[in-house]
């Protein structure tokens, strides 16, 4: 019987790549390890970063598109040593707050975690059809937040959606980041061109307070003042010459090879979707107004700015957050808030639709949010601005048949069959 062939010995070259001591295994264990992990980062990017804001809008630039994010005063204020929140853009030398973002381009809005809604941007930076702002006097003004811009799904999903299906000269300022004061300065900058007939003011429960404080320390706290204003509305080709000349520069740093590369070692995509990116916000941590007195003097000087346009009517609309109906510990804090919130509009003339009842009556509340993502806390889904927009435009429509104000109460689903208001 013949002998089998004896193994070949590995030639030098191949031994010189095989470890062949316990360190040298676990140094290549290590090795490719370290090689996977970038390489599931490298794939996750791939996946989720053309729905991120920084993604969506570097790939839109690269296919020749004239693409922002939306920026607003929300986003462009920073501290400075002191701690007082400084705009980034200045005009003629002089710090300006810009409420709204870049006129007439393709603007993404969102914050880099979730799917980040497109438009067009209107003749001041918003997310409004065209044409709306030379048809003065307009139906209906809504200032808020992002909540109020519908971040998070398509335009035609957001809030102002189902009220704008009625009252077809609605008109959405809603941007990133804005709290009380900048809502104010809305009102104050945009309401005499657009003169609206019902003037809402959405109350985001998750932050508003939170960015109340912050912007306390900023030029926005002039606002205040009955004679202070930006002159925003007839400035708009400067800011969008200084918003450009600041996106510009941001984003070409962040589309540097350099720039690309750090972000893919930093892990981020990864950290996030383990649940490891930056801690959510809780309620419990929300920086409070000294007293309720600033808070009563912003809704004041906002009553006063539709007075003085002849506005028929101002709201408060309080959009409850997802830790309301997930974290049922933090509802004694919620609950303080809400009530002294509602009672201050109230006390202040405004009507006040409380969401919180609103989104109970549609069932589970939980279902008007979307997913949470990571450690970032949930926003509202497509359902849920659909519930908050049809309740707010059956209030106003039936508010508008009665010539009067009803207060708080919430209808959800149409009472009547809807009619315009002459």
């Amino acid at each position: 019987m013949s002998e089998e062939p004896a193994p070949r010995r590995p030639s030098s070259r191949l031994r010189a790549l095989v470890p062949q001591t316990p360190r040298g295994r676990l140094v290549a264990a290590l090795a490719a390890l370290v090689v996977a992990v970038y390489a599931a980062e490298i794939g996750a990017r791939a996946l989720l970063d053309g729905r991120s804001t920084l993604g969506a809008v570097l790939a839109l630039r690269h296919g020749g598109e004239r693409a922002y994010p939306m920026v607003s005063a929300g986003t462009l204020l920073a501290p400075d040593e002191s701690g007082h929140q400084r705009s980034a853009i200045h005009v003629d030398g002089q710090e300006v707050v810009p409420l709204g973002g870049i006129a007439g381009v393709t603007t993404v809005a969102g914050d880099d975690r979730r799917a980040s809604p497109r438009f067009t941007s209107d003749e001041r930076g918003f997310e409004n059809p065209p044409g709306l702002w030379g048809e003065a006097p307009i139906e209906v003004l809504l200032v808020g937040d992002d909540l109020t811009l519908g971040v998070g799904v398509a335009p035609e999903g957001g809030l102002a959606a189902p009220v704008r299906a009625v009252f077809p000269r609605t008109v959405n300022l809603g941007a990133p980041g804005l709290g009380p004061l900048a809502e104010l300065a809305e009102l104050r900058e945009y309401g005499p061109v657009l003169r609206p007939r019902v003037s809402v003011i959405l109350f985001s429960e998750a932050d508003d307070l939170r960015d109340l404080g912050r912007e306390k320390n900023s030029l926005l706290v002039r606002y205040l003042e009955r004679a202070f204003g930006q002159d925003l509305a007839s400035r708009q080709d400067a800011l969008d010459r200084a918003l450009v000349q600041l996106e510009d520069a941001r984003l070409g740093e962040a589309d540097t090879l350099a720039s690309r590369a750090g972000r893919v070692l930093g892990l981020g995509r990864l950290r996030e979707l383990a649940g490891f990116g930056p801690a959510p916000f809780r309620m419990g941590d929300t920086p409070r107004p000294p007293d309720n007195a600033f808070y009563r003097q912003v809704l004041r000087e906002a009553k006063r700015a539709v007075v003085a346009w002849e506005g028929q009517q101002l709201w408060l609309v309080y959009l409850p957050s997802w830790s309301r109906f997930a974290h049922p510990e933090e509802l004694p804090a919620l609950d303080r808030d809400r009530a002294t919130v509602i009672s201050t509009a109230r006390g202040e003339g405004l009507s006040v639709l409380d969401a919180v009842s609103v989104l109970t009556a549609a069932g589970d509340p939980r279902e008007c949010f979307a997913p949470p993502h990571g450690r970032q806390p949930p926003r509202y889904n497509e359902r849920g601005y659909h519930v908050l927009g049809e309740a707010l435009r059956d209030l106003l429509v039936v508010a508008g048949r009665e010539k009067e104000d009803i207060g708080s109460l919430p209808f959800v689903g149409t009472p009547r069959p809807p009619r315009r208001p002459r």
